[in-house]
């Protein structure tokens, strides 16, 4: 039967078979559901017309990709590649081709190879017609994808029909195996280390006709216990840098690889060492462009589907076409600066300026000067005329971040410059007039502050022509995974390390920390985490103690607010006991239905 199967994305390796419909997307109710926010909530639909399978593109907003074109239905091919946001799709006609696990063995050995072909010598594959076929489909394969989990993928499945070989496995430079393919059922499989080493060392595609003839190859493990009769190996290199290999035997079939078999495969490696090539520059050039972009942007981005916080999202979309002043509220680290640039690019001002002043980061003295500029001689040190943040904005927006620390006499001015959008610089007789935008940013009670005198009233009804308020991260946990995995991936790809998911102990943890520092704190966290593990996850014991165990939090993080505080003793309660209501309502010294109230009038899910 046919199935699709995840090679690029969160979930690697699932799969689901086509049999009538499947549907695929964000949404639960998909038959593959893709964790991926890049994709629809109902993105795409393959089924099967008769004896063939198509692709459906439904609508989505970024589109449906079949082997690299965009399309709104497409005919499948086994082996076609479907991308759907940042997930690619594999599409597999039957069930010949299945994922096993790959061993190397440790083998130093000589080997006694029966034919070889160096990188740079002539090749003359056969003239026949299947093969030259098979050759262009290997060619045609990789100029539809950089990824090169799929190139490899793809690659054994051409080369494991072409060769007629039981296994092929596409070896990579630091000796993974990332894509390999069998002919029958799936397993363990152990290849010889010694093929493999000698291809490296002599930079030349060897075969080994018949393993069990060879006086040392007959003798290692994995040749008797794997049963290997014969042996083809073509290394991928680009110039004399290794990338890989291309390993292809027969345990099954009683019949000898050629020399013919060793022209195709070489021919068909050289092909795979340029696209490999190209994809690892590929790759490298993303990463930098990701760094760069990082530095300009702070490297993040808006995650997340709680209802509030979409509801926040879709207030700052609206507010951004209307041009209008927006008030920021929301605790520190909640991520107000995001909004702020979200403003901005959805604005007919994205292509100008976006300037930003940290008003509590400026001394009063020297903050009306950052803002407004300052001609020659104004104060001490006023060496020579400078515009102000509201010049540099002009044409796009100046984000005034902390506005609820300004003095009251600066309060006044920028005032006046959101009635008039004039101001004058310190120092200055001119009046100046500039079209820039103002979004501004605090994570003070700002009604308090008019109470108390602290903030003039007229000021705060000019800066929230649309206030959009920003809900702690407390507040929508269920948004703490998908977070914690973006800032997982950038954190990984800054700091290079393997790191690439968290055990479920570790996200369990970070699910439950009430987080007063919001995202923040929770990407300092990430960072220390990532900085700390060296395998493939983040177990629980790289996060701070008091993320690990709340109660030992320092209490001068613990919220202040008492019903904040009886929800994170009544979720406390419950992790200590696992989750056991009973046990969670005779530790906290209440009864059942007490407990059970709690847990409604909070929305505690347990």
């Amino acid at each position: 039967m046919a199935q699709l199967k995840i090679i690029r994305g969160r979930e690697v390796g699932r799969s689901v078979a086509v049999d009538g419909e499947v549907f695929l997307g964000r949404d639960e109710g998909n038959d593959l559901q893709l964790h991926d926010e890049t994709s629809s909530r109902r993105h795409a639909k393959v089924q099967r017309l008769g004896d063939r399978c198509v692709v459906f593109d439904l609508d989505s907003n970024n589109g449906t990709f079949l082997n690299g074109e965009r399309v709104r239905e497409g005919l499948l091919r086994d082996g076609d590649q479907i991308l759907i946001g940042k997930t690619v799709l594999v599409f597999e006609e039957d069930g010949s081709r299945r994922a096993v696990t790959v061993t190397l063995r440790d083998e130093a050995v000589p080997v006694t190879v029966e034919g070889s072909l160096a990188t740079d010598a002539p090749v003359e594959p056969s003239a026949d017609v299947g093969r030259l076929r098979k050759l262009y489909d290997v060619a045609a394969l990789l100029q539809t994808t950089l990824d090169q989990r799929a190139m490899g993928e793809g690659l054994a499945a051409i080369l494991l029909e072409a060769l007629e070989a039981d296994v092929v496995v596409i070896v990579s430079a630091d000796d993974e195996p990332f894509a390999r393919a069998r002919g029958e059922a799936g397993g363990e499989l152990h290849l010889s280390r010694a093929v493999i080493e000698r291809a490296r060392q002599e930079r030349r595609a060897l075969l080994v006709a018949c393993a069990p003839e060879d006086r040392d190859l007959a003798r290692r493990d994995s040749i008797v216990s794997e049963r290997i009769l014969s042996v083809l190996c073509a290394p991928l290199l680009r110039g004399e840098r290794w990338l890989g290999a291309v390993y292809a035997d027969r345990r099954r079939s009683p019949r000898k690889f050629t020399h013919d078999d060793l022209a195709f495969v070489t021919a068909a490696a050289r092909h795979a060492a340029l696209a490999f090539d190209t994809a690892e520059k590929f790759s490298a050039t993303q990463a930098r462009v990701t760094e760069l972009s990082a530095q300009i942007t702070g490297g993040a981005r808006l995650v997340g589907g709680d209802a509030r916080f979409i509801e926040t999202v879709t207030l700052a979309e609206r507010a951004a076409a209307a041009d209008a002043t927006v008030l920021i509220l929301g605790e520190s680290g909640t991520g107000k600066e995001l909004f702020a640039r979200l403003v901005h690019d959805r604005s007919r001002r994205r292509t100008g300026p976006f300037a930003t002043i940290n008003c509590a980061a400026i001394t009063e003295t020297l903050l009306e000067s950052e803002l407004f500029g300052h001609e020659k001689g104004a104060f001490t040190g006023a060496v020579k005329t400078q515009p102000g943040k509201v010049e540099t904005a002009a044409g796009g927006t100046l984000f005034l971040d902390e506005i609820g620390e300004i003095s009251g006499a600066l309060q006044a001015k920028l005032l006046r410059f959101l009635q008039d959008r004039s101001f004058f610089r310190v120092g200055g007789t001119k009046p100046r007039t500039v079209d820039a935008r103002i979004v501004a940013a605090t994570n003070r009670d700002l009604a308090k502050a008019i109470k108390a005198g602290q903030f003039r009233e007229d000021l705060y009804y000019r800066l929230s022509v649309v206030a959009l308020t920003i809900p702690p991260l407390r507040d929508r946990r269920a948004d703490i995974p998908a977070i914690a995995r973006h800032l997982l991936e950038r954190a990984r790809t800054r700091i290079g390390k393997p790191v690439r998911e968290f055990a479920p102990a570790a996200m369990d943890a970070l699910t439950a920390y009430a987080w007063p520092g919001n995202v923040r704190e929770l990407e300092n966290v990430v960072e220390r985490a990532v900085i700390l593990s060296d395998g493939a996850s983040i177990e629980a014991a790289a996060l701070p103690a008091e993320v690990r165990s709340p109660s030992s939090a320092p209490a001068g993080e613990l919220p202040i607010n008492l019903d904040e505080m009886e929800k994170l003793c009544v979720q406390r309660a419950l992790q200590r006991t696992g989750g056991k209501k009973g046990e969670a309502a005779q530790l906290l010294g209440i009864s059942w239905p007490t407990l059970n109230k709690k847990l409604k009038d909070y929305g505690i899910e347990v």
